[in-house]
């Protein structure tokens, strides 16, 4: 067994211990499954690091390369979750992130998620205008790389438009559209985004 899935169930019982024996054995349980769920759906994955769990569907069609780090929790209950890579795309996901359901990320050149990002539900981070064409094999779209900093935070139906970078820590309000680089530390949002502190 991997040393990060013994720990992270060590630190699970010693959070739980108020619980009774029958729910801590359930939850249990949903953790084992969730990653064995991992292990199906993202079968098509280029790598995929030790602790990932998925709750629900995920899509995946990789004609590129995904990679994803440890722990990634993918939490795609009431609806799935798409990673799309194209001809020589690369979609390369940091440890401990979380991505909600509905959610679409879609390369044709690169989308780089740092290392503990929070994504809501509905979010869409794609490097072509639509993200369906990165499957495309002649499509003339311009695709530009996306890079998501470390820590940053994106609330539901987020859209991150081609070429754009979001600093590390940012956070992005909910139903905004960023079509322009945001620093790192601030919060922003809107139509188009912009920092708002």
């Amino acid at each position: 067994m991997d040393q990060r899935i013994y720990t992270r169930i060590t630190q699970g019982l010693q959070r739980d211990r108020h619980l009774s024996a029958w729910t801590r054995i359930a939850k249990g349980g949903r953790l084992f499954a969730d990653i064995a769920r991992a292990k199906l759906m993202l079968r098509n994955c280029t790598r995929v690091g030790p602790g990932t769990r998925v709750d629900g569907r995920v899509f995946v069609e990789n004609l590129g390369q995904i990679i994803l780090g440890s722990e990634l929790c993918v939490r795609a209950g009431s609806l799935p979750v798409e990673l799309m890579t194209g001809n020589g795309g690369k979609i390369e996901i940091g440890d401990r992130v979380w991505l909600n359901f509905g959610c679409v990320v879609a390369a044709r050149a690169s989308v780089k998620i740092g290392t503990g990002v929070m994504i809501g539900q509905h979010c869409i981070i794609s490097d072509v205008e639509v993200p369906e064409r990165v499957l495309v094999a002649d499509a003339t779209d311009d695709a530009r790389p996306i890079t998501i900093g470390d820590n940053a935070w994106l609330a539901g139906r987020v859209t991150v438009m081609p070429g754009v970078t979001i600093g590390e820590n940012a956070v992005i309000t909910a139903g905004s559209i960023v079509a322009t680089d945001i620093p790192a530390h601030v919060v922003a949002g809107g139509n188009p985004a912009r920092v708002i502190r």
